[in-house]
């Protein structure tokens, strides 16, 4: 106890030692960060080491110590896992942050899972230059791994090319502002949204006021419809 105090105190120490102009500023709330640029990205970033973290075997991320806790006993069942749950370990994040503070945390994912088909499947099919060398088309496997189950493929989910942010505001605005058949939860977000965007009458300019609204979720929720067009 003496020595975790001590601890506690240099770090206290460490901390009030810090310039304010290198300071960073949030919270964190329902799982979603808030604040500074600095204090997301560092939030994000350690998120992505807690699900991606391979280069330090005493804390490896998630999605590693998983697979490779079932990939020995059952490769079906660590692929299975993926599928189901590993593949999704990154969503909300996604859908709650700004789409440019996460794109290094969607490309770590992407290349968790890659490493973790690979693991399962003994051969990395999700290789954009191939399985062997001069295949006539590098990325086969890789695009038939992205198919539907149904329709012959792995269900892959390719988490940068995913419209979660979209998602996310197109479920949330209704709700936000409400419509025919319920009250808004946000009346004071009108000015931003649109009183009445949201009704049926409205449906082709539903966003319009949103999008000039020259606020920054406004900016990058229009930068993400063209970007995944």
């Amino acid at each position: 106890m003496e020595a975790a105090d001590k601890a506690k105190q240099a770090s206290n120490a460490t901390r009030a030692a810090v310039p304010e102009h290198l300071r960073s500023y949030g919270v964190i709330t329902c799982g979603a960060a808030l604040g500074d640029k600095a204090f997301i990205a560092a939030f994000l970033d350690a998120q992505g080491k807690r699900r991606c973290n391979d280069a330090d075997p005493m804390t490896p991320g998630v999605i590693p110590m998983i697979v490779d806790a079932l990939a020995d006993e059952s490769a079906h069942c660590a692929s299975t896992t993926i599928y189901y749950s590993l593949q999704s370990r990154a969503d909300y994040l996604l859908g709650t942050h700004l789409p440019s503070e996460t794109r290094t945390l969607a490309a770590k994912v992407d290349e968790a899972l890659r490493k973790a088909y690979a693991r399962c499947l003994s051969t990395d099919l999700l290789n954009p230059d191939g399985t062997w060398k001069s295949q006539e088309d590098p990325t086969f496997h890789r695009d038939l791994m992205g198919l539907k189950a149904n329709a012959g493929g792995m269900g892959y989910r390719n988490t940068t090319r995913r419209a979660l942010f979209i998602n996310a505001l197109a479920n949330a605005l209704p709700k936000m502002m409400g419509n025919e058949r319920t009250k808004p939860l946000w009346p004071s977000l009108a000015g931003a949204l649109g009183a009445d965007s949201l009704r049926k009458n409205h449906v082709d300019t539903c966003l319009q006021t949103l999008l000039d609204s020259g606020s920054e979720w406004a900016a990058e929720f229009k930068s993400e419809i063209k970007r995944d067009k």
